[in-house]
């Protein structure tokens, strides 16, 4: 075996479990994704309903919202963190609400031109990476630990138990329809009592004779 052969034989090893940990490997990292970006809009969203006050404060003299009024901005964002992470956590309708989430992310950086200012440019650097996490849940999907999954498989094979069901039911059908003219169609001795010889179970017509006597 040369060299070359050792190689693709190790590049081959190398590959032996490549689909299940993309499969696996891959539905863990989007779990983490949705559970962690969405907690993070979660937590936001229940403070700013902790003291609503504060909230419509803040979206009048400091959030500008592009074409939308300060108070039904912050209904709009609150809703906005409150309901997208909650389908984000389950994992049902996952690109709808990862599109969601990432347009309330938009709009809050849009809306606070503030955190482009700030010395530490952490808090910016957050919102970008929010949003390249929730671009990759909607370019990958949410992974088999989601209800989105579940859903799917149950759709992909409801067809094929339907299909089964129905061929059972005509095939009993047909069955029954079948087993009175199979039979009228038996021959006669099959149809005459059976009678018992030593060691033997025979069947034969009875003679009209035998009987009358």
């Amino acid at each position: 075996m040369n060299i070359m052969e050792k190689i693709l034989q190790l590049h081959r090893c190398t590959l032996r479990f490549d689909d299940r940990l993309t499969e696996w490997g891959g539905a863990l990292m989007a779990l983490a994704i949705r559970l962690y970006v969405g907690w993070q809009f979660f937590k936001s969203g229940m403070v700013k309903l902790d003291d609503w006050g504060s909230t419509l404060a803040l979206f009048q003299y400091e959030y500008h919202v592009p074409l939308l009024s300060p108070s039904v901005a912050a209904v709009t964002g609150a809703f906005g963190e409150l309901f997208f992470p909650t389908l984000l956590a389950f994992g049902l309708l996952s690109r709808p609400a990862a599109l969601g989430l990432f347009a309330v992310n938009l709009m809050a950086v849009i809306s606070y031109p503030a955190l482009f200012q700030f010395d530490c440019p952490a808090a910016i650097n957050d919102h970008f990476y929010w949003g390249a996490l929730l671009l990759a849940l909607v370019a990958f999907g949410p992974g088999r630990f989601s209800l989105d999954s579940w859903l799917a498989y149950r759709s992909s094979t409801a067809p094929q138990a339907r299909k089964l069901t129905h061929c059972l039911i005509r095939g009993a059908a047909a069955a029954r329809a079948a087993a009175p003219a199979a039979a009228r169609n038996r021959p006669a001795w099959t149809r005459s009592r059976w009678h018992r010889r030593p060691g033997i179970f025979h069947c034969r017509p009875s003679s009209p004779s035998r009987s009358a006597q």
